[in-house]
């Protein structure tokens, strides 16, 4: 029968609109210019061997839905409103614009545009659903070139808002401003001071090359700045298992608990950034790596430092004794840093063969000077080497000895800056 424009009844099996062979049903419109200009085609329905599909603006429908233009939105009004434009499919809505069922016909995911402010400058935030559970959770929104994950009004590049994983691993809690590596298990009950915690390997621009630093390691290329930097585990004495619980300092300060090995600078085998600490630093043994000078294309020479029982410091020069006596003057502020009582001066003649060598005695440093003089008289102008040492008076005496439960010495690891 034909199709009645005024509508149709009975439509079943045998009266439908379409067509009764292979056939595509086409729908097309005249642009009002009348003849000789065609219609054009703006929708065609297929039946090919592929299954059914529609295609609009397309003669070949690869989809159930295939909607082809140009893309791109058009111009906008004075208010912002979109004028036509060529972008294939648009959703116009400020709730869900687009929805998704699984294969069972239960609500899954869903577009929506939330906040729309209803002004040019304020549009609204689209937002990205789940329903995983049964209930609707915000997931991923977008605003103003941000991306927020559980917040709509992200303020950064990126936003979190709630507990961070990487790798599976906890890294970050909103309650708990720590931002940790390859940390398992629960997070602690309490908060923290903002910082770093990395029990694993941590590369901070790395170049290539490196590789792997291993467990426990840092690798830092340029400079770094952050409240806190636990490697390792937490220092003993801690009573938070897992977190470093001295609290940081200012900009550019921050304390360091390495386990393992600690890299600063652009290349490890030869790093270039210094490290400056206003507190402790504890390590195993000490150590420096220089290229070898003999052969600083395929060797290192290695020293370890000189440790003793005290914080020591020292210094050395040349006199030469002028009518057998001379004085020695130290740098001016020696008498602030060392401690009196606890300075020593060690004397070595020098001379040329035969020449006579005079005995040699030096007075106690007082007032950042010492003198040194000779009574036998065999060379009034002896030359001589000298060494001073002596105990800082600007730190605590050391402990030599400790019982083990007893390090929490290392709470205090402060580096003031790295450059």
């Amino acid at each position: 029968m034909p199709w009645d424009l005024t509508g149709n009844g009975g439509i079943g099996a045998n009266n439908y609109l379409g067509t009764r062979n292979a056939a595509p049903l086409l729908i097309l419109t005249e642009n009002g210019q009348g003849n000789p200009t065609p219609a054009a085609e703006v929708m065609r329905f297929t039946a090919a061997a592929g299954g059914r599909k529609v295609g609009i603006k397309t003669q070949n429908p690869l989809f159930p839905l295939h909607v082809t233009a140009g893309g791109g939105f058009g111009p906008e009004d004075g208010n912002g409103v979109a004028q036509a434009g060529n972008v294939p499919i648009v959703a116009q809505s400020d709730s869900t614009a687009l929805g998704v069922l699984n294969s069972q016909g239960r609500q899954a995911f869903a577009l929506n545009i939330d906040a729309n402010g209803d002004t040019s400058n304020a549009r609204g935030v689209p937002t990205l659903y789940d329903r995983y559970d049964g209930n609707w959770h915000s997931c991923l929104s977008l605003r103003n070139g941000n991306v927020g994950v559980g917040t709509p009004t992200p303020a950064n590049r990126l936003d979190v808002n709630g507990d961070l994983a990487l790798m599976g691993r906890h890294a970050l809690r909103g309650s708990d401003p720590w931002l940790r590596l390859n940390q398992d298990g629960a997070f602690p009950s309490g908060t923290h001071t903002p910082g770093l915690f990395a029990p694993g390997s941590l590369n901070v621009g790395g170049v290539g090359g490196w590789g792997n630093p291993g467990p426990g390691n840092v690798q830092i290329a340029g400079r770094l700045a952050t409240n806190g930097l636990g490697v390792g585990n937490n220092p003993p004495g801690s009573n938070d298992p897992g977190f470093p619980s001295w609290s940081g300092g200012g900009v550019n300060t921050f304390d360091v608990f390495a386990r393992g090995a600690l890299y600063t600078g652009t290349n490890i085998e030869d790093p270039e950034v210094q490290i400056y600490s206003s507190g402790t630093l504890i390590a195993k043994d000490k150590r420096f790596r220089i290229n070898h000078p003999l052969d600083p294309e395929n060797r290192f020479l290695v020293h370890a430092c000189v440790e003793g029982p005290e914080n020591a410091i020292y210094y050395r020069g040349q006199g030469e004794l002028k009518d057998g006596i001379s004085v020695v003057k130290l740098p001016d502020y020696f008498e602030a840093l060392a401690l009196p009582g606890h300075r020593t001066v060690t004397l070595t003649p020098c001379c040329q063969d035969n020449e006579p060598i005079s005995i040699l005695a030096a007075t106690e440093v007082v007032n950042g000077h010492f003198k040194v003089r000779t009574s036998d008289g065999s060379n009034p102008a002896q030359r001589f080497f000298w060494e001073v040492k002596a105990v800082r008076a600007d730190v605590d005496r050391l402990e030599p000895e400790i019982a083990k439960d007893a390090c929490a010495v290392v709470s205090h690891q402060r580096v003031v800056s790295i450059i």
